[in-house]
């Protein structure tokens, strides 16, 4: 009986190795077709949020800030037994008076800042302070051009004459016949030089704008906050039963309003220790500064940058002093550094903890998308997720990617 050696080969004729092969090939293909279906999705996700953003944004802000204030909420609706829709009330009632007493007291000293810091005569003072870093910058770049050149010259073979005997110098007289005359040359005209025009926008329309803009946003979050606080809790007690998907959704709210509650506290500690610093160094208008450096804590990483600039060029407007003012850009950064390094690990644990390059790939990003309001929305958002991610057993895989 005769045994054969050969590979078995399928029905349809494919050997082993053949079969391998086709599978292995479906394989990459099925990769590649879920990467350009990805880069699909995510191109059509950013158009949708970038015309959807008159929408989306209040939306989204105001679901932030119910699960900030959601706690204080609950407190006054158990302490002095009140309906939600009064307690919504005066709770959106007091965020308002709260935002429209500091935009009154902080818009005149805002509105002088920006002024002064766009006058030339200020651009000037600030430099005359740092003059002395100037000079110093200045003074090495000309030791090292100077070195350069001395090095430069040598082995020029320039020969040196004896001391005590001048160099010679050699004039070949030229007879009288031989002069020629030489017609002057007609001199150029001067051309004209081209006028720069420069069409600027009126500033009183930009400024309308802006405000009608914000205006309209400030206002839909306003209402929108007041039936999430009112209704809110209704429905995710009409939605909550004993199945996993309500128990996640649970845990997932506790988790990110209690973050969000712990982080806002944390941020406006931080504006006034920074406030109170300041105060101490002798700045004027510390109020503003505080909530100006609570307000950008939310940006991860820039924030803190571009407050401590801030902080010095007013310190500078202010005392004429240049010690002054990087005593107080090192104040802002250095409790800025104590908030992120110290205080917010030691409270929130670090189950809360990112790698740092996703969360400055997510701000550029959100950044792109919305501008400012998504920078101060965007760590608030990556956390959620974060909590989503390590609440539902499908995303444990996405968690482990995006943490240290």
């Amino acid at each position: 009986m005769r045994t054969s050696t050969e590979p078995a080969n399928d029905p349809g004729g494919l050997s082993a190795s053949g079969l391998a092969r086709l599978r292995r090939r479906a394989q990459r293909r099925k990769q590649w077709n879920t990467f350009f279906v990805g880069g699909i999705f995510l191109i059509l996700l950013v158009g949708f949020l970038r015309f959807t953003r008159p929408v989306l944004l209040p939306a989204i802000l105001a679901l932030l800030i119910t699960l900030v204030l959601q706690p204080v909420a609950r407190l006054l609706s158990e302490r002095l037994h009140l309906p939600r829709i009064l307690t919504a009330l005066a709770v959106v009632l007091g965020l308002s008076s709260a935002a429209l007493a500091a935009g009154y007291y902080l818009s005149g000293p805002t509105t002088f800042y920006v002024q002064e810091l766009r006058k030339d005569s200020v651009k000037d003072q600030i430099g005359e302070l740092f003059a002395p870093i100037q000079k110093i910058h200045g003074e090495i770049s000309d030791l090292a051009n100077e070195v350069k050149d001395l090095s430069g010259s040598k082995g020029k073979g320039t020969s040196v004459p004896p001391e005590g005997q001048a160099a010679p110098i050699g004039i070949t007289p030229v007879p009288l016949n031989h002069v020629e005359r030489v017609a002057p040359k007609p001199v150029p005209k001067p051309k004209a030089a081209p006028v720069e025009v420069e069409i600027q926008q009126d500033p009183v329309g930009i400024v309308y704008a802006g405000l009608q803009d914000f205006g309209s946003y400030l206002l839909s979050t306003l209402v929108l906050l007041f039936f999430l606080l009112a209704y809110g809790q209704r429905m995710a007690e009409k939605f909550s039963s004993e199945s996993t998907a309500s128990k996640i959704f649970d845990q997932v709210h506790s988790d990110v309003s209690g973050y969000l509650f712990t982080i806002t506290t944390i941020n406006i500690m931080l504006g006034a220790g920074i406030a109170l610093g300041l105060w101490l160094l002798g700045l004027p208008n510390v109020l503003l500064w505080g909530c100006m450096a609570a307000i950008l804590n939310f940006i991860p990483y820039a924030g803190a940058l571009i407050g401590s600039i801030l902080i010095a060029l007013i310190a500078a407007l202010e005392t004429a002093s240049a010690g002054t003012a990087i005593t107080a850009g090192c104040i802002y950064m250095g409790l800025s550094a104590l908030e992120g390094n110290i205080i917010t690990p030691a409270v929130i644990g670090q189950r809360f903890d990112i790698n740092p390059v996703v969360i400055f790939l997510w701000v550029l990003a959100w950044a792109a998308i919305w501008g400012l309001a998504g920078m101060l929305i965007s760590l608030p958002l990556l956390m959620a997720f974060r909590i989503l991610c390590s609440r539902v057993p499908s995303l444990r895989k996405v968690e482990r990617v995006i943490t240290l």
